[in-house]
């Protein structure tokens, strides 16, 4: 019998563009639908081939008009020399925003994380990757900033699957696995950033493992406002304290002047064992931020 695995355990850990630094920024601008005159610059040149799977963005929307506005995005993804950029990835969201009996000087702010799978298809190494967005109000009504992390992995060195859990038996209810969080309620894993690319310590999310579990995403919410645009890196590890084991990097974009949290799900989510220790740390938020893990329990 074939089985079809879906989730991580073992392998290569996740890498990023940006690489050790704060999110891409993307703004939209000028008549609705207009592209922006350039695209925005990610990195150039990538260090290695990269098989990119999702897009980790965080997405903030100023209203600056009132009336009621049924906001659409778009967002692209490309290489190439700028003025010959090829599109590799596209994407579209929507949105609605209503504010009424604005003071002077009022804007109606917004923004949540979101993750997009996209590819995945090799980006060579050396190549420039860039993006860019657009919004159907003109930037004078409505302006849209997107904060990216491009994640995947080099190419050639894609984990293998984890195959005791069939992913077809999963959808059809085999499993009888149940969505759950880490922490509910008013309880949270509350780690302090330190600068890129040095990790702090493990800090201890779930002590034991309830059932075998698949982590499919990542909650994060930055306790203290930055000063300009963060990002954040947080490895999910699992074993006893001081011998953990990275299983999984998330890269959560953060957008500057929000407290803006999210949630940023893994296209590839990662496989823990009954029993055992889920720990946490970060890199390249310098404040304290919370986190909840968003599992599947068999």
């Amino acid at each position: 019998m074939r089985h079809d695995g879906w989730a991580k355990r073992d392998g290569p850990l996740e890498i990023a563009y940006p690489r050790y630094a704060i999110p891409s920024h993307t703004a939209s601008g000028g008549a609705a639908w207009a592209w922006p005159a350039n695209y925005t610059q990610i990195v150039d040149p990538t260090l290695e081939s990269l098989v990119p799977h999702e897009v980790n963005m965080a997405i903030g929307f100023a209203a600056i008009t009132t009336g009621l506005k049924q906001i659409w995005m778009e967002y692209e993804l490309a290489i190439g020399a700028a003025g010959s950029e090829v599109v590799i990835a596209r994407y579209t969201d929507a949105y609605m925003n209503f504010m009424i009996a604005p003071g002077p000087a009022t804007q109606n702010l917004a923004a949540f994380g979101r993750s997009v799978p996209i590819g995945p298809t090799e980006i060579p190494a050396g190549s420039r990757l860039s993006h860019r967005v657009r919004c159907s109000e003109a930037v004078t009504s409505v302006a849209i900033d997107v904060a990216a992390y491009v994640t995947g992995y080099e190419g050639g060195n894609v984990p293998l699957a984890y195959t005791p859990y069939d992913f077809r038996d999963h959808l059809a209810g085999v499993h009888r696995a149940a969505l759950d969080i880490s922490r509910p309620g008013n309880t949270y894993t509350t780690i302090t950033g330190v600068v890129f690319p040095n990790y702090t310590g493990w800090v201890e999310d779930t002590a034991v493992a309830p059932a075998d579990l698949i982590i499919v995403g990542v909650a994060h919410w930055p306790v203290l406002a930055a000063a300009a645009a963060r990002g954040v890196y947080v490895q999910i590890g699992t074993g006893a304290g001081g011998s953990e084991v990275p299983r999984r990097v998330v890269h959560c974009a953060l957008l500057s002047a929000f407290r803006q949290g999210g949630y940023q799900q893994m296209r590839y989510p990662v496989f823990v064992k009954k029993g055992e220790r889920i720990a946490l740390r970060c890199t390249g938020f310098l404040g304290d931020i919370r986190f909840k893990l968003i599992w599947e329990a068999m």
